[in-house]
């Protein structure tokens, strides 16, 4: 595995990846641009850390928050406004504080052709498309989101699995899968 610690800057070429089994950041604030064909851990371990994309990023296996130390905050920070594309499960859950700083125009894409299982534990984050063409993408927490889009090349289930989730701008079903909303609330402040 790769240890990222405060300050590392880990910079993937456009077409290339990083393929080891994971990238593990445990301390300081960390920046990732590119693909990364591996688990992403961000763990609290000897001080909070912070995951701040410096370009586009994309996580193919699995991204997750690992508090490791009561009193420490795991925080992704987009506020510059990128692309984050995940095609494995999400896990924001975490024993302790986390925290995610969307940008303003930056957007968490959902894609791939497996199943995919998210906890954003009831997080406020950037605007979310689903772009998978197969599979299912299941929320198992609620959310707070600037927007989300299914687009057309959506061809799988999105399930919100019964849970509540606030959509603050404008909500966009265009494909051609499955939205199941079950018994949870969708709170949708745009259009």
């Amino acid at each position: 595995y790769i240890d990222a610690r405060s300050g590392a800057s880990l910079t993937v070429a456009p077409g290339g990846s990083v393929a080891c089994s994971q990238v593990r950041i445990t301390s300081g604030t960390v920046s990732l641009t590119g693909t990364f064909d591996c688990e992403v851990r961000l763990r609290s371990q000897s001080s909070s850390v912070t995951l701040t994309p410096g370009g586009d990023l994309t996580v193919t296996d699995k991204f997750w928050f690992d508090s490791y130390y009561n009193g420490r905050t795991i925080t992704l920070d987009n506020s510059g406004n990128y692309d984050i594309t995940f095609t494995g499960d999400v896990d924001c859950s975490s024993t302790y504080t986390t925290a995610w700083t969307p940008g303003t125009t930056g957007s968490i894409i959902f894609d791939g052709t497996g199943d995919q299982s998210v906890d954003l534990n009831d997080l406020s984050v950037d605007a979310i498309q689903v772009t998978k063409t197969a599979g299912t993408l299941t929320f198992t927490d609620g959310f707070t989101c600037q927007g989300f889009e299914v687009t057309s090349a959506q061809d799988g289930t999105v399930d919100f699995n019964d849970q509540s989730v606030v959509i603050e701008g404008d909500a966009t079903f265009d494909g051609g899968g499955t939205v199941l909303c079950g018994s949870g609330t969708i709170e949708v402040g745009g259009n």
